[in-house]
Order: C-alpha cells, then structure tokens, then sequence
C-alpha cells in the first residue's frame, strides 16, 4: 500500500464507520456487527473497539471471551483510549473470571494518561485490593473532580466510613450528591446520598439524647473516627430510639456494598433475613423521618414507591408526590428525579401516539 494513499484509506473508512454506526436503528446488534467487521479487519482502531465491545458484552453467552479480548486488544495497541480503557476492564474482572490480571493495571494506567477518568475507579479499586486506601483515595479523588460517579461514590463512602480520608460525613454528603446529580445516574447513589443527610440529621437528635442510647451512640462515632466500622456498627444496633433506625439502615446498605469486607459474610447468619432487615429499616427511617418534616425522607418515601422495595407496592403517582414535597423542600436530587420522571411519561405518550 502506497503511504501518500494510506491517511485518505482511513479517512474514507473512517466515515463509512461513522456512517454505520449514525444509521436510525444501529447499535451492538447483529446487522451492524456484520458491517463494522470488515472495516475492523481492515484494521480501524474504532470498529475494532466495537467488536471487541459486541462480543464483551452483546455475545458473551456464545462463549466469545477470546474474540473480545482479540479485538479489544488490536484496538488498544494502536492507542484509542476507549479500547484501552474497556481492555483493564476486561483484564481487571480476570477475562470475567473475578480474578484480576495482572496486565489490567498497564491498560488502566495508559487510558488514564489519555483522560479517560472511568480508568480512575478501576486504579482505586485495584490499590483498594491492595490495602493502599490512601492511594485509592487519591485516584477516585481524580475521577471525582472529572465526575466519575463511580469515583465519587467510592470518595463519599471512603469520607463517611473513615477510610483512607479523615472521617467527614460533610463531605460523604457533597460527593453522593454530585454522583446522584448525574444523568449517568448508577446503583443507589441517590439513596446512599439520603441516607447521609438522614444520619447528619439523626446525629443532630443524638445530641439531645441523654442516657444509654446516647452514650453507645457516641461510642460507635468514635469508633469510626478510628476507621472501625464493624465496631461502630455493632454499637449503634438495637439502640432503643426510633432515631436509630437510621444508623441501622446506613448500616445495612453498607454491609450489602461490601465496606465490612471481613466481617460481612459472617455478620449475619442468615442472607434473606438480613436483606430483609435491610429493607425494613429503610422503610422505618422514611416512616420515621417523614413524621420531622425533613426533605430527605420525603425523598426516601418516593424512591420506595418508585421502586417497589421495602414491601411498599410500586406506586408512580405517589413517588411523584413525595419527590415533589422533597423538592419544594429545596431537594435538588428530587428536583432532578422528578425532571427524568415527566420525560419518560412524555416519551411514553409520544410512542403511544
């Protein structure tokens, strides 16, 4: 191939690619698959990441695994970013064995060089195995002030359970609200962010408390200024005053997430009564909180309709009343459910016309 003629090749290729993938029902589907293979062939970084991607997750049942790291990997050799960064992926779920490669942190390290900030996460979580919390702090930081919200997850539960970071429930709270915030909303980002601001919240009614519920709740706040949960949270349980309920519930979702890593699986015999008790106290904070004319329980009540968890039945005009009192309360991340909420009613009736 004649070099002056190679830049005009790519070029040509490179919108055909473009082309493709613009068409009205593209995606990782079987018809654009067949498509892009041949420019992946041809050796186009860009449809190289797609089929390495097709086959990573739209084929992956078909027993597929070489094939995605095969493409993934021309890919990322000729430096696209995305493909570096979805190959430590690949490499950091060990090849979706659950067992980390030790080439993922290479990949990892070359796609955060190259500003992909997901890269960030996955280099927390791997000093995190490690035992270095202090450097995994350090990369979710980076791919918090990028608005990773993954990172900024992993940084809000870092700050709120004294890991790696001082303890600073202020911040776990600033954190959890720019992740819940984002369109690219993940997990319960949005429920861990109201769980905190109903601790602060319930922190405030402790210090009016008197007597033994008091005494052991502190006790279990200076066992998380020396980073000891699963001390902490053995503490605050049973504590006879409906304000703990919502101890027990930050509790539970964290214990669910994995932050007592070695105490989890033994600190409840029993996993259904425990998921269980998870939702039950959650119910019993809302239910609590509600009663105090706070936003965030208000909000809480909405996302358990939303939802149909902790035994409330899905109920879409109810989580719409709640969210709606919660951002009229100055709730933001109401404010900002309720925003999607009208949208996808409107889409919904749009489609139906």
């Amino acid at each position: 191939m004649d070099k002056k003629e190679t830049p005009n090749i790519y070029t040509l290729q490179r919108a055909s690619y473009q082309k493709i993938i613009s068409e009205p029902d593209a995606g990782y589907n079987p018809a654009t698959f067949e498509k892009v293979l041949p420019l992946a062939k041809f050796g186009l970084p860009e449809a190289q990441f797609f089929v390495g991607e097709y086959y990573m997750y739209h084929d992956y049942e078909t027993g597929h695994k070489k094939q995605a790291e095969y493409w993934l990997r021309l890919s990322a050799e000729q430096y696209y970013p995305p493909a570096e960064l979805a190959l430590g992926e690949w490499l950091f779920y060990g090849r979706h064995t659950f067992k980390t490669d030790p080439e993922c942190e290479q990949w990892l390290l070359q796609s955060a060089k190259h500003q992909e900030t997901r890269a960030c996460y996955f280099l927390g979580e791997l000093e995190k195995d490690k035992g270095n919390m202090t450097e995994a702090c350090q990369w979710w930081l980076k791919g918090s002030e990028s608005d990773d919200e993954w990172s900024q997850c992993e940084l809000a539960l870092c700050f709120e359970t004294a890991q790696g970071v001082p303890y600073d429930l202020d911040a776990a709270i600033a954190w959890y609200k720019r992740a819940a915030l984002q369109d690219r909303i993940i997990g319960n980002a949005d429920v861990y962010y109201q769980i905190a601001v109903l601790k602060k919240y319930a922190m405030e009614k402790f210090a009016d408390l008197s007597g033994w519920a008091s005494d052991r709740f502190w006790e279990g706040e200076n066992e998380m200024l020396r980073g000891n949960l699963a001390k902490a949270v053995s503490l605050w349980q049973w504590i006879p005053d409906p304000r703990a309920m919502v101890m027990e519930a930050w509790q539970m979702l964290h214990v669910v997430k994995g932050v007592v890593e070695k105490e989890g699986e033994d600190y409840f015999d029993d996993d259904e009564m425990f998921f269980e008790e998870e939702e039950e106290s959650i119910k019993a904070v809302a239910e609590f909180f509600s009663k105090q004319n706070h936003p965030a329980a208000y909000y809480l009540m909405g996302y358990l309709y939303e939802y149909n968890i902790c035994y409330i039945k899905k109920d879409i005009a109810k989580a719409s009343h709640w969210y709606g009192k919660a951002a009229a309360a100055g709730d933001e991340v109401a404010a900002w459910k309720l925003k999607k909420m009208e949208e996808k009613a409107k889409t919904k009736e749009d489609n139906n016309q």
